[in-house]
């Protein structure tokens, strides 16, 4: 479905190669310089404390990380 739609989306690289692979999206570069940004977690504090989420937190923390790393090496800046 997505493969059929007439759309333009700015996403992080990683994620743009990610879906773009599974896809078989056009991905292309900015045509103007873009500063770098950091990701975030935000959650309640009431959770701040909470197993499950901490666990889940890791989680997205690890394979964030992961698929990062990854892309960048894979781009060849590493």
């Amino acid at each position: 479905m997505v493969e059929s739609l007439p759309l333009i989306i700015t996403v992080p690289a990683d994620l743009a190669y990610l879906v773009g692979e599974k896809h078989d999206l056009v991905i292309k570069p900015l045509p103007f310089e873009f500063k770098p940004f950091d990701y975030s977690l935000i959650w309640h504090p009431r959770t701040e404390h909470s197993a499950a989420q901490i666990w889940l937190r890791n989680l997205i923390k690890e394979e964030c990380g992961r698929l990062i790393a990854t892309r960048i090496k894979d781009m060849g800046f590493v």
